[in-house]
């Protein structure tokens, strides 16, 4: 529950983002004249858009991080005869947010790449390839969709992670009490059978499950 909050405010980030790809698209198709001015016009949109997505996940991925790292803290700090002070920002677990972060922006710039190239592909565009109508019809849905449920989407499974490692960097900051990690499933029709057999499993901190 704690993590709905920075859900529903990245997930309004990515919505915003997407809006701002979807016009600056849409802005590019309209200066084309064929399918191929379109395609290559379209790529150069992207590319100016995609420069913002790195504020939002740096933005979103620190402080949630960092707020995982704080609950940490306090969890531990009564068994600690030392003053903990767990935080993300140190040189060795910023740099692991910022690289998880780089995977997160990949798989948007992958993900809306591929859907961008198949829409542009199937589109009508009449038998000499001029007309932009259906093209953009076309791309206001896909960016539509991209509003309405990837961002969510999105934005749900990067809190996680963004969670889960600022939990752990807390963690091995502490350094006079055991800390162990168990695995959690939410079981229900969608989890994998691996992830079912492994709820409970308790490892050492730096070990693999």
């Amino acid at each position: 529950a704690y993590r709905q909050p920075w859900v529903e405010k990245m997930a309004g980030a990515l919505q915003d983002y997407f809006l701002l790809e979807k016009s600056t698209v849409k802005a590019a198709i309209k200066s084309s004249r064929t399918r191929n001015e379109a395609e290559h016009a379209i790529q150069v949109a992207r590319s100016a858009c995609l420069q913002h997505l790195p504020a939002i996940f740096l933005k979103y991925y620190t402080q949630v991080a960092d707020a995982a790292a704080q609950r940490v803290q306090e969890k531990f700090q009564p068994y600690s005869k030392k003053t903990l002070r767990c935080t993300i920002f140190r040189k060795d677990a910023i740099s692991s947010v910022t690289n998880y972060a780089s995977k997160g922006i990949q798989r948007i710039a992958d993900g809306t790449q591929s859907a961008v190239t198949t829409t542009v592909d199937d589109a009508d565009m009449g038998d000499d390839d001029t007309d932009m109508s259906t093209l953009e019809d076309n791309i206001d849905s896909l960016y539509d969709s991209f509003v309405e449920t990837w961002a969510v989407a999105v934005a749900g499974d990067q809190v996680l992670v963004a969670d889960n490692m600022g939990a752990t960097l807390g963690a091995q900051q502490v350094e006079d009490v055991p800390v162990q990690k168990v695995w959690c499933s939410v079981i229900d029709e969608k989890t994998r059978q691996t992830h079912i057999d492994a709820d409970g499993d308790t490892v050492g901190l730096d070990e693999i499950f």
